[in-house]
């Protein structure tokens, strides 16, 4: 890095559905993506087993309110397509 410049600091979203599934493909990619960028992962959230559809995410209501509190300059999450759950 450049004598002079702050690095980047992100943080990180993940989510799934249900408590058996794993948020580690998610997390591997986006830590991937910031590295790729030299930004710095400041924290991981996550929520497990909450649904997409679900007003209440503790780690996401988390992720917002220390974005209030400029924790950290931006935020990542993965999104998959979900067309074809569609019947």
């Amino acid at each position: 890095m450049k004598e002079g410049k702050t690095q980047t600091r992100v943080a990180i979203y993940t989510r799934v559905s249900t408590d058996d599934q794993s948020t580690k493909t998610q997390e591997h990619e986006l830590r991937q993506y910031a590295k790729n960028r030299n930004w710095t992962v400041q924290r991981v959230y996550t929520d497990h087993g909450f649904s997409g559809a679900s007003e209440k995410r503790p780690a996401l209501d988390e992720l917002l309110r220390d974005t209030r509190k400029r924790k950290f300059v931006g935020w990542r999450v993965t999104l998959k397509c979900r067309m074809r759950r569609r019947s």
